[in-house]
This record gives structure tokens, C-alpha cells and sequence, in this order.
């Protein structure tokens, strides 16, 4: 029948499933049996990380059913307990881990909180803490009492300067039972992006089925934003482009380079298409293979800074030097006269989506009486 390789969330999950069902399953051969909650565990206990990827990346590693098997027949007492990252600074998850998409927020940026809560009615319990990163730090201990208590992390600001992806968990181990694992993660994530006052440009290499993850802050009035990838030695790839909600470029986040496809590949997003905040743009390589590339990113050079009445527009150079502009204007709707009714309906239609229009578009839509 061949081979097939899958990937994403529709693949681990089916995944994930069988290896708790073959868990399970050899437990109840034995006469005994695992709550859902003990399987959880003893899958992300055991897990192995996988060499130079982040938890953003692979999460807790790759499954292993047998160290699995093991840590179930030794039974080990972990707890349970809820995690929350607090409000802090430029944290912006609301979820289990801290999430700085746009770095921090100011010099004073270096504080986070988490609530941590005992889950089951779990008597007092005493954690040992630790950090997995040079730029975190953590208490060296969690003394627990049964209520919901806070963690306060701290980071180092001078280590989080260069442009890139900077993830960090402080782990919490069972003072009594250290071999059991971690109990649950603190993960801090900070994303410090690639400011394009002038046009980035970086060449790489990455091994099979691995990814490289580039950050481009895009002011309001960027005007649009390109970005491009060209694949070198006869290779193959992948460029991805994701807006700062984390959804995939609405005109198109994908495009694939090298083999039967041109060795060079461009996405572009529109004026009208733009949403400011902070772009992830992604190289991604194919399973079998590695891959070479050059990556690019640039703002236009001339801008839209304002439409006015006319209409009129107003253009601004980015750049130190003269550009040569072509500027094209279009009439989407023209209004002559209208019903009444129909009147009311267009002013309603204007004062609900224009603000937000006017706020988003460069390719502006002019009307004429």
C-alpha cells in the first residue's frame, strides 16, 4: 500500500489516542485499570523532547508507551493541579502559559505571575522548581496548602534583545517523588520581532521535517508587507505567513517552492488585507529532505497616509531616495440618487462598517453624488 507521512493536530490526536488505549489495555490484561487522568500523566511525564525544538514547536517531546508502562507500575503520586498565567505586562494568553507576541512591553516587562491550583482536594504538598532557560527565573520551591497559590517569574531583559522565538518553562517536581516528573510547567514565551525600517533578508538551513520561524513587527501605516522565499541546490520547501491573530494570511498563507514549482516564492499581503501587530512568517522543510533557502521581508516603499475628500490621497515616502509611483484609483460604488429607504439602509451600512474601513483599507472605495 506504501508510505504515507502526515503531520499536525488530525494526526497526533489518533495518535495520542492509541498510545492510552495500548496502555489501558495492558493494565486491564493485568487486572487493573488507570483513570484517564493517570494515562495523561504518565504520557507527559515520560515524554522525550525532541533535540532543538521548543515547546511551541513539539510540546512535551515524542511519546514513549514503555517508560509509560514503567512509570504506571510504579505509581507515582503527581497531583493534579490547574495553571493560569495572570495579566501581567505584555502577556496576552489569558491560557495555562505567558505569551509576549510583540516582546515585552517596556524595560519594566520582566514579571510574571501564575496561579497555580490543587485539583482532587490534594492535602498540602511541598514542589521543587526549576527553569530550563538562561533568561528565567523562578523560587526554588512551591510550598502548597491545598488553596490556589502564585508563582512569580522573572526575566532577564538583557537576554531577550536579539530578534527571534524565546520559550522557557520553569517545571515542578514532587519534592517526595522527583523521579515521578513534572507535576506541570510554568512556559513563558517571548516573541522579540524584526522591526523593517530596512529590508530583511537572512539565508538558513534546516534539517528534514524541521521549521524556522521569523517575526516582522508591521505598523499601521506599513502599507502592505512581502515576504519571500527561494530554495537553493534543486531542494524543496515550504513559506508560511501567519497575521498577528495567528491565523494564516487571509489572501493566502501558503506557498511551496523548489521541484516542480519555481525555486522562488513570494506572499504578499495587501494594503487592504493588513492587519498591524507582529507577522510569523515560517520555512518549513519537507519530511524526507533538508532544506537550503533565503528569506525575505519588506514594507513598501511608498504608503498610503491619507484619503480625503475629492477624492485626494496623500503618499509617503518610506525611504531616503526618489521612487517612481504608479498610483491607479478605482470607483467601486457610485450613489446618484436614492429611495428613502433605501437611503437609511446605505447610511446605516456606512456608519456601522466605515470606521472600519477607513482604519484597515489603503485601496480606499471613493464616492461620488
Amino acid at each position: 500500500m506504501g508510505e504515507e507521512i502526515s503531520a499536525g493536530t488530525s494526526m497526533a490526536a489518533p495518535h495520542v489516542a492509541g498510545a492510552a488505549a495500548l496502555l489501558q489495555s495492558a493494565l486491564v490484561q493485568e487486572g487493573r485499570r488507570a483513570r484517564a487522568i493517570d494515562l495523561s500523566r504518565a504520557l507527559l511525564a515520560t515524554a522525550k523532547p525532541v533535540p532543538g525544538a521548543s515547546r511551541v514547536d513539539a510540546g512535551r517531546g515524542v511519546l514513549d508507551v514503555p517508560a509509560a508502562y514503567d512509570w504506571l507500575h510504579a505509581s507515582h503520586q503527581t497531583g493534579m493541579y490547574l495553571v493560569r498565567s495572570l495579566p501581567d505586562g505584555g502577556n496576552a494568553s489569558g491560557g495555562s502559559g505567558a505569551y509576549r507576541r510583540a516582546g515585552l512591553a517596556s524595560p519594566l516587562d520582566t514579571v510574571q505571575q501564575f496561579l497555580v491550583t490543587p485539583m482532587g482536594g490534594q492535602a498540602a504538598a511541598r514542589l521543587l522548581l526549576a527553569a530550563d532557560a538562561d533568561w528565567l527565573r523562578a523560587p526554588d520551591r512551591l510550598e502548597l496548602s491545598g488553596a490556589p497559590a502564585t508563582v512569580t517569574v522573572t526575566y532577564d531583559a538583557g537576554r531577550l534583545r536579539e530578534p527571534g522565538l524565546y520559550v522557557g518553562t520553569v517545571w515542578a517536581r514532587q519534592a517526595s517523588d522527583t523521579l515521578a516528573g513534572p507535576a506541570f510547567g510554568l512556559t513563558n514565551t517571548v516573541v522579540v520581532p524584526y522591526h523593517l525600517a530596512e529590508p530583511f533578508e537572512e539565508r538558513g538551513s534546516i534539517r528534514p521535517g524541521q521549521l524556522a520561524r521569523y517575526y516582522f513587527a508591521v505598523p499601521p501605516d506599513a502599507g502592505g508587507l512581502v515576504a519571500s522565499i527561494e530554495i537553493g541546490g534543486g531542494g524543496t520547501g515550504s513559506l508560511y505567513l501567519f497575521e498577528p491573530t495567528g491565523q494564516p494570511h487571509r489572501g493566502g498563507g501558503r506557498v511551496e517552492v523548489g521541484g516542480s514549482e519555481p525555486a522562488r516564492g513570494t506572499i504578499t499581503v495587501r494594503a487592504n488585507d493588513l492587519v498591524p501587530g507582529v507577522y510569523e512568517a515560517v520555512v518549513v522543510a519537507p519530511p524526507n529532505s533538508g532544506a537550503r533557502y533565503r528569506i525575505s521581508a519588506a514594507l513598501p516603499a511608498i504608503a498610503v497616509e491619507e484619503v480625503g475628500p475629492g477624492p485626494t490621497a496623500v503618499l509617503r515616502n518610506r525611504t531616503d531616495n526618489a521612487v517612481d509611483v504608479e498610483l491607479r484609483a478605482q470607483v467601486l460604488i457610485t450613489v446618484r440618487s436614492l429611495e428613502p429607504s433605501a437611503a437609511t439602509f446605505f447610511a446605516s451600512l456606512m456608519s456601522t462598517y466605515g470606521p472600519f474601513l477607513s482604519d484597515r483599507l489603503i485601496d480606499y472605495f471613493f464616492l461620488f453624488p
